[in-house]
């Protein structure tokens, strides 16, 4: 990670390569291969990252370097706006992750929900980010950050006083000052 921080991708995937050599470890060679991924698709090439994240996935099928590998690869279809593939990776992912990683399943409905909406079905966007907003196993940030991606979506449809209405729920339920914040500066682009 410092090579890679300093502009030194190739010694640190010399380095990857050599630890790679090492281990039999099957998380440590998944860390290491997760590492090389990141490499290959920070430096653009996508194939490479794509083919490493898909041997990290095949080490183990709810480990987490296997659940972030999943996670990237989405990162990865979305951004070439190949959504499908994206959303089959992340509704696999959240029947994989372990039942009790609460904080993973919530975050990852949410990121579907944006793959959803990217793609342009809002529906399955909306149920996404509700079924965050409504899940009593949600971080209060969590709850939050779901009304704040559905108020994005609501506005973006023409839906201005449904997502004022959830702005003010939202608001209602915070105390911290940089959220509240946030939420503030949604109702005003409302406004405007």
């Amino acid at each position: 990670d410092l090579l890679r921080g300093i502009d030194k991708d190739e010694e640190a995937m010399a380095l990857c390569r050599q630890a790679l050599n090492e281990v039999q470890d099957r998380s440590q060679r998944g860390n290491i291969l997760l590492h090389m991924a990141d490499i290959y698709r920070d430096k653009g090439n996508t194939e490479k990252a794509k083919e490493l994240y898909e041997e990290v996935m095949n080490l183990s099928k709810s480990e987490w370097y296997s659940l972030d590998a999943r996670g990237r690869m989405a990162e990865i279809y979305s951004r070439e706006a190949k959504f499908t593939e994206a959303i089959n990776i992340y509704q696999d992912l959240i029947t994989v992750i372990p039942k009790k990683d609460y904080g993973r399943i919530n975050w990852t409905r949410l990121d579907l929900g944006n793959l959803y909406r990217n793609s342009g079905d809002m529906d399955k966007a909306k149920k996404s980010y509700e079924e965050v907003i409504n899940n009593n196993t949600a971080s209060l940030n969590q709850r939050i950050e779901g009304r704040l991606r559905l108020v994005d979506l609501l506005r973006g449809i023409d839906k201005d006083e449904e997502a004022m209405a959830l702005c003010r729920q939202a608001l209602n339920e915070v105390q911290d000052r940089s959220q509240r914040g946030n939420i503030l500066l949604h109702m005003a682009d409302i406004y405007r």
